[in-house]
C-alpha cells in the first residue's frame, strides 16, 4: 500500500511539474504576446502623431494661402504694383546676365600679349 502511496505522490508530483511547465510556457508566450501588442500600440501612436501633425502643418498653410488671397481682395493695386516692379527688377537681372554672357564669348580665349593673338584664325577677326 506504501508503494501504491509512493507510485501515486511521484504521478501527481510529475503531472504538477508538467502543469507548472505548461504555465511557464504559456506565461511567456503572454508576454511576449503584450510585448508585440505594446510595440504595435507604439507605432501606431507615432503613426497618429505624424498624421495630426501633417493636418496641423496643412491647415497652417491653407490659411496663410487665403490670407494672401484676401490681401489681393482687399489691396489689387498694390498687389499689381509690387508684382509689376518684381518682374522689372527679375527682368533687368536676366538681361545683364545675357549681355554679360555676349560681351565674355565675343573676346578672344587667350591672348600672349598686348596686340598678339592666340592663333592665325583669331589674327583674321
Amino acid at each position: 500500500m506504501a508503494e501504491k502511496i509512493e507510485m501515486i505522490e511521484e504521478r501527481v508530483q510529475e503531472t504538477m511539474e508538467g502543469a507548472k511547465s505548461t504555465v511557464d510556457s504559456a506565461m511567456q508566450g503572454f508576454r511576449q504576446i503584450q510585448e508585440t501588442v505594446e510595440k504595435a500600440k507604439s507605432t501606431a501612436d507615432s503613426i497618429i502623431e505624424s498624421v495630426k501633425s501633417t493636418v496641423d502643418e496643412t491647415i497652417e498653410r491653407a490659411k496663410c494661402t487665403s490670407e494672401l488671397v484676401a490681401q489681393v481682395n482687399q489691396n489689387p493695386w498694390i498687389m499689381f504694383g509690387t508684382a509689376a516692379l518684381v518682374g522689372y527688377i527679375l527682368g533687368s537681372l536676366a538681361h545683364e546676365k545675357s549681355s554679360d554672357a555676349r560681351r565674355t564669348s565675343d573676346r578672344p580665349a587667350h591672348h600672349f600679349g598686348p596686340g598678339i593673338p592666340a592663333s592665325p584664325q583669331q589674327a583674321s577677326r
